[in-house]
Protein backbone atom coordinates (compact mmCIF):
# COMPACT_ATOMS: atom_id res chain seq x y z
CA UNK A 1 0.00 0.00 0.00
CA UNK A 2 1.32 3.81 -0.94
CA UNK A 3 1.65 5.85 1.64
CA UNK A 4 -0.79 8.36 -0.01
CA UNK A 5 -3.76 5.03 0.58
CA UNK A 6 -2.37 4.63 4.06
CA UNK A 7 -3.42 8.62 5.27
CA UNK A 8 -6.41 8.29 3.19
CA UNK A 9 -7.23 4.87 5.64
CA UNK A 10 -6.37 6.47 8.75
CA UNK A 11 -8.46 9.58 8.07
CA UNK A 12 -11.38 7.90 7.17
CA UNK A 13 -10.92 5.38 10.46
CA UNK A 14 -10.56 9.04 12.45
CA UNK A 15 -13.70 10.17 10.66
CA UNK A 16 -15.42 6.76 11.29
CA UNK A 17 -14.62 7.00 15.11
CA UNK A 18 -15.74 10.68 15.53
CA UNK A 19 -18.83 9.79 13.86
CA UNK A 20 -19.51 6.66 15.92
CA UNK A 21 -18.79 8.54 18.80
CA UNK A 22 -21.16 11.33 18.17
CA UNK A 23 -23.98 8.46 17.66
CA UNK A 24 -23.02 6.53 20.99
CA UNK A 25 -23.00 10.15 22.78
CA UNK A 26 -26.52 11.31 21.25
CA UNK A 27 -27.88 8.20 21.73
CA UNK A 28 -26.53 8.49 25.33
CA UNK A 29 -27.66 12.22 26.02
CA UNK A 30 -31.25 11.17 24.47
CA UNK A 31 -31.42 7.93 26.50
CA UNK A 32 -30.96 10.24 29.82
CA UNK A 33 -33.15 12.90 29.00
CA UNK A 34 -35.79 10.27 28.08
CA UNK A 35 -35.15 8.76 31.19
CA UNK A 36 -35.43 12.15 33.59
CA UNK A 37 -38.18 13.11 31.20
CA UNK A 38 -39.96 9.56 32.67
CA UNK A 39 -38.53 10.52 36.20
CA UNK A 40 -40.05 13.81 36.32
CA UNK A 41 -43.41 12.61 35.21
CA UNK A 42 -43.83 9.36 37.17
CA UNK A 43 -43.18 12.28 40.43
CA UNK A 44 -45.41 14.42 39.20
CA UNK A 45 -47.99 11.20 39.48
CA UNK A 46 -46.89 10.53 42.66
CA UNK A 47 -46.97 13.85 43.99
CA UNK A 48 -50.25 14.10 42.61
CA UNK A 49 -51.66 10.99 44.32
CA UNK A 50 -49.74 12.13 47.39
CA UNK A 51 -51.92 15.62 47.02
CA UNK A 52 -55.39 13.92 46.44
CA UNK A 53 -54.86 11.71 49.40
CA UNK A 54 -53.60 14.61 51.66
CA UNK A 55 -57.24 16.34 50.97
CA UNK A 56 -59.08 13.47 51.60
CA UNK A 57 -57.77 12.96 55.08
CA UNK A 58 -57.99 17.16 55.28
CA UNK A 59 -62.03 16.84 54.63
CA UNK A 60 -62.74 14.21 57.37
CA UNK A 61 -60.00 16.03 59.87
CA UNK A 62 -62.51 19.17 59.16
CA UNK A 63 -65.58 16.76 59.73
CA UNK A 64 -64.42 15.09 63.03
CA UNK A 65 -63.22 18.49 64.26
CA UNK A 66 -66.69 19.76 63.55
CA UNK A 67 -68.24 16.45 65.49
CA UNK A 68 -66.09 17.06 68.09
CA UNK A 69 -66.38 20.86 68.56
CA UNK A 70 -69.25 21.99 67.09
CA UNK A 71 -69.76 25.40 69.45
CA UNK A 72 -65.99 27.02 68.51
CA UNK A 73 -65.00 30.68 67.88
CA UNK A 74 -62.01 31.33 65.71
CA UNK A 75 -59.17 33.20 67.40
CA UNK A 76 -60.86 31.68 70.75
CA UNK A 77 -59.44 28.94 72.78
CA UNK A 78 -61.60 28.25 76.08
CA UNK A 79 -60.24 25.54 78.71
CA UNK A 80 -62.67 22.86 76.95
CA UNK A 81 -60.57 23.17 73.62
CA UNK A 82 -57.13 22.55 75.29
CA UNK A 83 -55.05 19.88 72.89
CA UNK A 84 -55.20 16.59 74.44
CA UNK A 85 -52.09 14.60 74.02
CA UNK A 86 -50.67 15.81 71.28
CA UNK A 87 -54.21 15.95 69.51
CA UNK A 88 -53.94 18.60 66.13
CA UNK A 89 -56.39 21.05 66.20
CA UNK A 90 -58.29 22.58 62.59
CA UNK A 91 -59.65 25.94 62.64
CA UNK A 92 -60.39 27.46 59.29
CA UNK A 93 -57.86 30.38 60.35
CA UNK A 94 -55.80 30.15 57.11
CA UNK A 95 -52.44 28.58 59.85
CA UNK A 96 -50.34 26.15 57.63
CA UNK A 97 -50.19 22.76 58.78
CA UNK A 98 -46.96 21.60 57.66
CA UNK A 99 -45.99 17.54 57.29
CA UNK A 100 -42.43 16.36 55.61
CA UNK A 101 -41.95 13.43 54.50
CA UNK A 102 -38.49 11.71 53.06
CA UNK A 103 -39.12 13.51 49.68
CA UNK A 104 -41.54 16.10 50.35
CA UNK A 105 -42.94 18.93 51.98
CA UNK A 106 -46.76 18.83 52.52
CA UNK A 107 -48.72 22.29 53.63
CA UNK A 108 -52.35 22.55 54.25
CA UNK A 109 -54.42 25.17 54.71
CA UNK A 110 -58.08 25.47 56.09
CA UNK A 111 -59.81 28.66 54.93
CA UNK A 112 -63.46 30.06 55.50
CA UNK A 113 -64.54 30.64 51.78
CA UNK A 114 -66.76 33.67 53.25
CA UNK A 115 -64.32 36.49 51.96
CA UNK A 116 -64.34 38.99 49.04
CA UNK A 117 -66.32 41.13 46.78
CA UNK A 118 -69.74 38.98 45.66
CA UNK A 119 -70.45 39.69 41.86
CA UNK A 120 -73.07 36.85 41.54
CA UNK A 121 -76.60 36.67 40.78
CA UNK A 122 -78.37 39.82 39.76
CA UNK A 123 -77.03 43.35 40.44
CA UNK A 124 -78.72 45.09 41.46
CA UNK A 125 -78.80 48.38 43.72
CA UNK A 126 -78.94 46.72 46.89
CA UNK A 127 -75.40 45.17 46.09
CA UNK A 128 -74.04 47.67 44.21
CA UNK A 129 -74.22 49.39 47.65
CA UNK A 130 -72.39 47.30 49.60
CA UNK A 131 -69.76 46.70 46.45
CA UNK A 132 -69.34 50.63 46.68
CA UNK A 133 -68.81 49.89 50.82
CA UNK A 134 -66.17 47.64 50.44
CA UNK A 135 -64.27 49.25 47.86
CA UNK A 136 -64.32 52.28 50.84
CA UNK A 137 -63.54 55.08 48.54
CA UNK A 138 -63.37 58.59 50.53
CA UNK A 139 -66.24 60.87 49.84
CA UNK A 140 -64.36 63.33 47.97
CA UNK A 141 -62.56 60.39 45.87
CA UNK A 142 -62.75 60.21 41.98
CA UNK A 143 -65.85 57.92 41.86
CA UNK A 144 -65.23 57.16 38.35
CA UNK A 145 -63.38 54.07 38.03
CA UNK A 146 -66.13 52.58 40.35
CA UNK A 147 -69.21 53.74 38.58
CA UNK A 148 -67.58 52.78 35.30
CA UNK A 149 -66.80 49.13 36.10
CA UNK A 150 -70.12 48.75 37.80
CA UNK A 151 -71.61 49.92 34.43
CA UNK A 152 -69.63 47.38 32.53
CA UNK A 153 -70.87 44.31 35.48
CA UNK A 154 -74.40 45.39 35.00
CA UNK A 155 -73.88 44.97 31.20
CA UNK A 156 -72.02 42.08 31.45
CA UNK A 157 -74.46 39.98 33.60
CA UNK A 158 -78.21 41.61 32.56
CA UNK A 159 -79.57 39.95 29.90
CA UNK A 160 -80.58 42.52 27.65
CA UNK A 161 -77.97 44.29 25.20
CA UNK A 162 -78.73 47.74 26.44
CA UNK A 163 -76.26 50.10 27.00
CA UNK A 164 -75.28 52.08 30.26
CA UNK A 165 -73.23 55.16 30.25
CA UNK A 166 -70.14 53.39 30.24
CA UNK A 167 -71.04 49.74 30.08
CA UNK A 168 -69.76 47.06 27.26
CA UNK A 169 -71.49 45.00 24.57
CA UNK A 170 -70.93 42.19 22.06
CA UNK A 171 -69.59 45.26 19.71
CA UNK A 172 -67.26 46.74 22.22
CA UNK A 173 -65.91 43.37 23.05
CA UNK A 174 -64.84 41.65 19.95
CA UNK A 175 -63.18 45.12 18.67
CA UNK A 176 -61.32 45.76 21.56
CA UNK A 177 -60.86 41.92 22.76
CA UNK A 178 -61.92 39.77 20.42
CA UNK A 179 -64.20 38.00 22.64
CA UNK A 180 -67.75 37.01 22.02
CA UNK A 181 -68.92 38.66 25.61
CA UNK A 182 -70.64 39.47 27.70
CA UNK A 183 -73.24 36.14 28.25
CA UNK A 184 -75.58 38.49 29.33
CA UNK A 185 -76.10 35.97 32.55
CA UNK A 186 -75.26 35.79 36.54
CA UNK A 187 -71.40 34.80 36.76
CA UNK A 188 -71.23 31.29 36.67
CA UNK A 189 -67.81 31.46 38.79
CA UNK A 190 -65.99 34.12 40.28
CA UNK A 191 -63.30 34.81 38.06
CA UNK A 192 -65.12 34.93 35.21
CA UNK A 193 -65.27 38.90 36.56
CA UNK A 194 -61.84 39.10 35.73
CA UNK A 195 -62.99 39.80 32.02
CA UNK A 196 -64.83 42.68 32.30
CA UNK A 197 -62.61 45.43 31.73
CA UNK A 198 -61.66 48.05 34.56
CA UNK A 199 -62.11 45.45 38.01
CA UNK A 200 -58.83 45.47 39.30
CA UNK A 201 -59.07 49.57 38.64
CA UNK A 202 -62.36 49.70 40.94
CA UNK A 203 -61.57 46.95 43.81
CA UNK A 204 -58.02 48.63 44.43
CA UNK A 205 -59.74 52.25 43.99
CA UNK A 206 -58.91 52.97 47.58
CA UNK A 207 -54.93 52.28 47.85
CA UNK A 208 -54.47 55.64 45.82
CA UNK A 209 -55.63 57.61 48.71
CA UNK A 210 -53.63 55.89 51.26
CA UNK A 211 -51.05 57.90 53.58
CA UNK A 212 -49.15 54.36 54.08
CA UNK A 213 -46.88 52.25 51.93
CA UNK A 214 -48.99 49.48 49.89
CA UNK A 215 -45.99 47.86 49.09
CA UNK A 216 -45.94 44.87 51.61
CA UNK A 217 -49.70 44.30 50.69
CA UNK A 218 -50.69 41.37 48.73
CA UNK A 219 -52.77 42.67 45.89
CA UNK A 220 -53.54 39.08 44.16
CA UNK A 221 -57.10 40.03 42.45
CA UNK A 222 -58.31 36.69 42.86
CA UNK A 223 -57.72 36.56 46.82
CA UNK A 224 -60.35 39.35 47.07
CA UNK A 225 -63.27 37.35 44.61
CA UNK A 226 -66.04 35.15 46.57
CA UNK A 227 -66.37 31.84 45.54
CA UNK A 228 -70.08 31.81 43.41
CA UNK A 229 -72.10 29.15 44.96
CA UNK A 230 -73.46 26.48 42.47
CA UNK A 231 -77.49 26.05 42.08
CA UNK A 232 -79.20 25.79 45.64
CA UNK A 233 -76.51 26.70 47.68
CA UNK A 234 -75.06 30.19 49.33
CA UNK A 235 -73.52 31.66 52.27
CA UNK A 236 -75.68 33.70 54.55
CA UNK A 237 -77.05 36.60 53.24
CA UNK A 238 -76.20 38.67 56.21
CA UNK A 239 -72.63 37.42 57.24
CA UNK A 240 -69.71 39.73 57.35
CA UNK A 241 -66.43 38.36 55.36
CA UNK A 242 -64.19 36.38 57.58
CA UNK A 243 -61.51 37.86 59.43
CA UNK A 244 -58.76 35.08 58.89
CA UNK A 245 -59.69 35.02 55.33
CA UNK A 246 -59.13 38.56 54.35
CA UNK A 247 -56.10 39.72 53.72
CA UNK A 248 -54.24 42.69 55.63
CA UNK A 249 -55.44 45.41 52.69
CA UNK A 250 -58.88 44.66 53.14
CA UNK A 251 -58.65 44.74 57.11
CA UNK A 252 -56.38 47.72 57.15
CA UNK A 253 -59.52 49.59 54.87
CA UNK A 254 -62.77 47.67 56.66
CA UNK A 255 -62.00 49.11 60.47
CA UNK A 256 -60.05 51.91 59.33
CA UNK A 257 -56.79 51.00 60.79
CA UNK A 258 -53.41 52.68 61.06
CA UNK A 259 -50.19 51.61 60.61
CA UNK A 260 -49.33 50.97 64.14
CA UNK A 261 -52.71 49.15 64.41
CA UNK A 262 -52.62 47.05 61.27
CA UNK A 263 -49.02 45.79 63.07
CA UNK A 264 -51.12 44.88 66.21
CA UNK A 265 -53.49 42.95 63.98
CA UNK A 266 -50.51 41.37 62.40
CA UNK A 267 -48.98 40.39 65.69
CA UNK A 268 -52.04 39.13 66.92
CA UNK A 269 -52.65 37.12 64.31
CA UNK A 270 -48.99 35.68 64.81
CA UNK A 271 -49.53 34.87 68.50
CA UNK A 272 -52.76 32.84 68.12
CA UNK A 273 -50.79 30.87 65.50
CA UNK A 274 -47.78 29.80 67.13
CA UNK A 275 -48.90 29.87 70.90
CA UNK A 276 -53.00 29.74 70.19
CA UNK A 277 -53.23 33.11 72.35
CA UNK A 278 -57.00 34.15 72.42
CA UNK A 279 -57.03 37.37 69.97
CA UNK A 280 -58.94 39.11 72.82
CA UNK A 281 -56.23 38.94 75.18
CA UNK A 282 -53.96 39.78 72.43
CA UNK A 283 -55.34 43.13 70.85
CA UNK A 284 -58.39 44.39 73.51
CA UNK A 285 -59.01 47.58 72.32
CA UNK A 286 -58.72 46.49 68.68
CA UNK A 287 -61.24 43.66 68.82
CA UNK A 288 -64.30 45.10 69.34
CA UNK A 289 -64.14 47.25 66.46
CA UNK A 290 -63.22 44.40 64.25
CA UNK A 291 -66.29 42.45 65.28
CA UNK A 292 -67.80 45.15 63.68
CA UNK A 293 -66.73 44.66 60.07
CA UNK A 294 -65.42 41.00 60.32
CA UNK A 295 -66.50 37.83 60.93
CA UNK A 296 -64.97 35.12 63.81
CA UNK A 297 -67.25 32.33 63.14
CA UNK A 298 -67.43 29.86 60.06
CA UNK A 299 -69.85 29.80 57.13
CA UNK A 300 -69.51 25.88 56.52
CA UNK A 301 -68.67 26.78 53.42
CA UNK A 302 -64.37 25.62 53.72
CA UNK A 303 -61.54 26.23 51.06
CA UNK A 304 -59.51 23.58 51.83
CA UNK A 305 -55.48 24.06 50.23
CA UNK A 306 -52.77 21.23 49.74
CA UNK A 307 -49.55 21.62 48.06
CA UNK A 308 -47.08 18.70 47.62
CA UNK A 309 -43.47 20.19 47.40
CA UNK A 310 -40.37 18.04 46.74
CA UNK A 311 -37.53 18.58 48.57
CA UNK A 312 -34.75 18.05 46.38
CA UNK A 313 -36.42 20.17 43.14
CA UNK A 314 -38.89 22.58 45.14
CA UNK A 315 -41.63 21.66 42.46
CA UNK A 316 -44.83 21.68 43.83
CA UNK A 317 -48.06 20.15 43.05
CA UNK A 318 -51.63 22.21 44.24
CA UNK A 319 -54.83 20.89 44.93
CA UNK A 320 -57.74 22.97 45.90
CA UNK A 321 -61.27 22.17 46.98
CA UNK A 322 -64.30 24.05 48.15
CA UNK A 323 -66.76 22.47 49.73
CA UNK A 324 -70.05 23.16 52.60
CA UNK A 325 -69.89 21.14 55.93
CA UNK A 326 -72.90 21.02 57.93
CA UNK A 327 -71.93 20.81 61.63
CA UNK A 328 -74.69 18.43 62.25
CA UNK A 329 -72.81 15.88 60.18
CA UNK A 330 -74.60 12.61 60.33
CA UNK A 331 -73.12 9.46 61.01
CA UNK A 332 -70.79 8.09 58.06
CA UNK A 333 -72.17 5.59 55.29
CA UNK A 334 -70.98 3.76 52.58
CA UNK A 335 -70.65 5.48 49.59
CA UNK A 336 -72.69 8.24 50.85
CA UNK A 337 -71.12 11.43 51.70
CA UNK A 338 -74.20 12.96 53.86
CA UNK A 339 -73.13 16.40 54.71
CA UNK A 340 -70.51 17.00 52.25
CA UNK A 341 -71.23 19.27 49.32
CA UNK A 342 -68.11 20.08 47.12
CA UNK A 343 -68.67 23.24 45.06
CA UNK A 344 -65.45 23.14 43.54
CA UNK A 345 -62.29 21.21 42.39
CA UNK A 346 -59.12 22.61 41.31
CA UNK A 347 -55.71 21.38 40.29
CA UNK A 348 -52.65 22.80 39.16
Amino acid sequence: MKKHDRGIALITVLLSLALISVIVTSVSVAGNITYRIGLVNVKSTANKYVAESRMTRAVWNMAHELKIHNNRKLGFKSELDTEEDGEERFFADSRPHVYETEDNVITVKYEDANKGFDFSGTINSTKIRIIKAMIKLPFEADQEPVDNFIDKLIDYTDRNDLFRDEGMERDQYMEEYGFDLPRNAPLEYAEEALWIPGIEDAIFAQKEYFETDTEGFEFNISDYLRVVPYRGQSFPKTSKPNFFSSTDYQIMIYADLDEAELEEVREAKRLWYEESVNLQESMPDLYSRLTRFFSFTESKVYRIQVQVSEIDSGAAVNNEVILKLDRGLPRYRPDTFSGLRFWRKVNF
